[in-house]
């Protein structure tokens, strides 16, 4: 039967240089976590803000603008929302 060890156990037995690193990866992934946490809203608009921007472009500019800037535009939306759904989120969730 195996015995499960503690983080505590581990951390007694290797070196303090070891425990350190450790340590400050840890605290590393727990900055990376409070911002995303925090900044998730705001990538969010960032996302809205590109979408609206290039809806208007093509809707209200498109006589200003060739062909095939049009088809970038929308070809850059297209991929706006193949992103979002490979990640499973959309615009619909915010009111």
């Amino acid at each position: 039967m195996m015995k499960t060890i503690t983080i505590k156990e581990i951390l007694r037995k290797i070196s303090l240089s070891i425990k350190v690193l450790i340590l400050k990866r840890i605290d590393r992934l727990l900055v990376d976590e409070m911002y995303f946490t925090y900044h998730g809203e705001d990538f969010y608009f960032i996302l809205w803000d590109l979408d609206q921007y290039l809806r208007s472009q093509i809707k209200y500019n498109s006589d200003k603008l060739s062909s095939g800037k049009i088809a970038a535009l929308q070809l850059a939306r297209d991929k706006i929302y193949e992103l979002m759904e490979n990640y499973e989120v959309d615009f619909n969730h915010v009111e």
